[in-house]
């Protein structure tokens, strides 16, 4: 989970979540973001039917804020299942 807080001076809003493989899947707050307050960016990875080992996957989002565009990476070690 990604927290995170406007600091601007105008509501942000989250337009798009897009993950780089369908074996991650972002959930984003949906609704305005008001100066001030917090939201949340949750990714879930699941690796089945994927090799064990190191993954890093990139979600890339997409705002009305001063930088529109943002990448997100969440990198970890799979093991085998026992």
């Amino acid at each position: 989970t990604f927290t995170f807080t406007n600091v601007g001076s105008a509501p942000l809003i989250i337009n798009q979540a897009i993950a780089s493989c369908g074996c991650t899947v972002p959930t984003f707050t949906k609704q305005p973001i008001k100066p001030g307050e917090k939201g949340e960016i949750k990714v879930k990875y699941n690796g089945t039917g994927k090799f064990p080992g190191h993954f890093k996957k990139s979600i890339t989002i997409r705002c009305n804020g001063k930088t529109e565009m943002t990448r997100l990476y969440v990198e970890g070690n799979m093991e085998e299942a026992k």
